[in-house]
């Protein structure tokens, strides 16, 4: 059992780690993909890829908080393309406003929170992505990052 799984290891590290160099700079100069989706792209005559690509509004999020999510959005893409399904969020605000009297005079304090919650339950296919890499838009309020898969061949007759 334990030889099997080494092998399924060995065999999963070997295809997600067949991306090439590249290929990050064909998707961004992509119609389709540049922006969010995703679509088939053929590397070159025995090479197709299923490229995700996702689109994150920056706001005040850490690069690594992007990439979490642009990679969970990636996915879903995907997974949409290949079965049709949607991802599940949701989003909540809360402001909450504090008022303080200080010497006589009003201080107000009004702070915001906004959580977005992705919701990813994917399985065999999609787990097996490799992440290519993310970019911002021109005017850095929106974060892209996207993921592909090599997919398999057809053997020829």
């Amino acid at each position: 059992m334990l030889f099997k799984l080494s092998i399924l290891i060995l065999f999963s590290t070997f295809l997600t780690a067949q991306i090439p160099d590249g290929l990050l700079s064909i998707i961004q100069k992509d119609e389709l993909l540049s922006e969010g989706g995703a679509d088939l792209l053929e590397w070159n005559s025995d090479s197709t890829y299923i490229i995700g690509v996702s689109a994150v509004e920056v706001k005040k999020k850490r690069k690594n908080i992007l990439r979490r999510i642009g990679t969970s959005k990636a996915k879903a893409q995907v997974t949409q393309f290949i079965e049709g399904s949607d991802i599940t969020t949701s989003r909540k605000m809360e402001t909450q406003e504090k008022i303080e009297i200080v010497d006589d005079k009003e201080i107000v304090t009004l702070t915001e929170e906004f959580l977005e919650i992705i919701q990813e339950d994917t399985e065999g296919f999609v787990r097996g992505m490799s992440n290519v890499g993310g970019w911002y838009s021109d005017d850095k309020s929106m974060y892209y990052y996207a993921v592909a898969r090599l997919l398999p061949q057809k053997k020829k007759k």
